[in-house]
C-alpha cells in the first residue's frame, strides 16, 4: 500500500470516514483539471453522505505535496474566486509540503507544465492557482507540516502560507520537521 493508503487505514481504524480521491496529473492534464476532479469527488461525497455514514458538515481535506496544493486551494477558495464551488466547502485542511505560492516557482518545467504557461510577474493563472492568494478571515483552520530541508518545495512556502493565515486571523499551526527532506516528510 502507498503512504496515503497507510494513513487512510490508520484514520479509518480510529473511526474516520476516509475517501482517497485521485485526480488527473500534469502534463497530460493541466490546471484547473485536477482541482475540478477533487471538487467532483467532494460533491460525490456530499451526495452519498448517508450511505458513507459521514456528516457533510464535517469534511476535512488532507494532501501532501501536489495534493497539499490542491486541497489547500480548494479549501481556501471563496465566493468571487474563479473556481469557487459552494458545494465543496470544507471544515479543515491538513497540508504537508504545500506549494502554497505558485508565483515563487519562476523556473523549471513542472509548474509551467501544470499551469500551461511560463512564469511572468503579471500572470493571472500563477496568482489564481496559489492557495496563499485565497486566504480570508473565514477560511477553515489549517494544519501545515513541512520538511525543514525540503529542496523540492522549500519551507518558505509553508511559512508564507502561515503568515497569510495569521494576518487574516485564521486558526492554523505549522510544524517544521528539522532536517527532513521531501522523501522523509510525507
Amino acid at each position: 500500500p502507498s503512504h496515503t493508503e497507510l494513513i487512510a487505514e490508520k484514520l479509518a481504524r480510529r473511526g474516520y470516514v476516509v475517501v482517497n480521491a485521485t485526480y488527473r496529473l500534469a502534463p497530460a492534464a493541466r490546471y484547473p483539471a485536477p482541482v475540478e476532479d477533487l471538487q467532483q469527488a467532494l460533491r460525490w461525497m456530499r451526495g452519498h453522505a448517508a450511505g458513507l455514514r459521514l456528516d457533510p458538515a464535517r469534511i476535512g481535506l488532507w494532501g501532501y505535496s501536489a495534493g497539499a496544493h490542491l486541497v489547500s486551494l480548494i479549501g481556501l477558495l471563496a465566493p468571487g474566486d474563479a473556481l469557487h464551488d459552494p458545494e465543496v466547502r470544507v471544515r479543515a485542511i491538513v497540508a504537508g509540503g504545500v506549494p502554497a505560492d505558485m508565483r515563487k516557482f519562476r523556473g523549471g518545467t513542472l509548474v509551467p507544465a501544470f499551469l500551461g504557461e511560463k512564469w511572468s510577474a503579471d500572470s493571472k493563472i500563477y496568482r489564481e492557482s496559489s492557495p496563499v492568494c485565497h486566504v480570508r478571515p473565514d477560511s477553515p483552520p489549517v494544519f501545515l507540516y513541512h520538511g525543514g530541508a525540503d529542496r523540492l518545495v522549500r519551507p518558505d512556502q509553508a511559512i508564507g502560507l502561515k503568515a497569510a493565515l495569521d494576518a487574516a486571523g485564521v486558526r492554523n499551526e505549522l510544524y517544521l520537521m528539522p532536517g527532513h527532506d521531501v522523501a522523509q516528510a510525507g
